[in-house]
């Protein structure tokens, strides 16, 4: 199964709809980007020192800060299905990501501020909502880790080898 909706079509069409919502995350987070960070940030970058610098902008320049952000704001809202991914894999569990919480605040601050942010407001508009999808991202690891049976969890951590 790929990311963003397309399947095998050996898959069955219960698998289909389960993947919807990463297109629409991915979308929303495009949206969210084109509508709140970049109007912020080009009016940052085209106003500073406008008094001792003409700024000209560069059609390549532009278009490529504006789809590296665009994909940075898309990518990012799918996080909550990596972390799941990693909470099915028992890689991560909800108790590790809550314990590790301020480890994990400092990874979003540092991959917003990789984003092509180049102002305090811009990054505080990237990050608010990394936090808030990685809270996210625990809470639905709490109901999927709820809703696997007590016996398949002992079984595994039984088994040589497994974490």
């Amino acid at each position: 199964h790929s990311l963003l909706g397309a399947r095998p079509e050996s898959a069955s069409a219960d698998s289909g709809r389960a993947k919807i919502p990463e297109g629409v995350r991915f979308a929303a987070g495009v949206v969210f980007i084109y509508y709140v960070v970049l109007p912020r940030a080009l009016d940052f970058l085209t106003n500073y020192d406008d008094e001792l610098y003409d700024i000209q902008i560069r059609a390549s320049y532009y278009y490529t800060f504006v789809a590296m952000t665009l994909l940075g704001g898309g990518l990012a809202f799918l996080m909550p299905i990596f972390v799941l991914a990693l909470v099915k894999l028992r890689i991560l569990t909800s108790t590790r990501l809550r314990q590790n919480r301020k480890v994990a605040f400092v990874i979003l601050l540092v991959f917003a501020a990789l984003l092509p942010t180049v102002d305090p407001v811009s990054l505080a508009f990237e990050i608010i909502p990394l936090l808030l999808l990685f809270e996210i991202s625990i809470w639905a690891a709490v109901l999927m880790e709820r809703k696997w049976p007590a016996e398949s969890w002992e079984e595994e951590l039984a088994e040589p080898g497994t974490w």
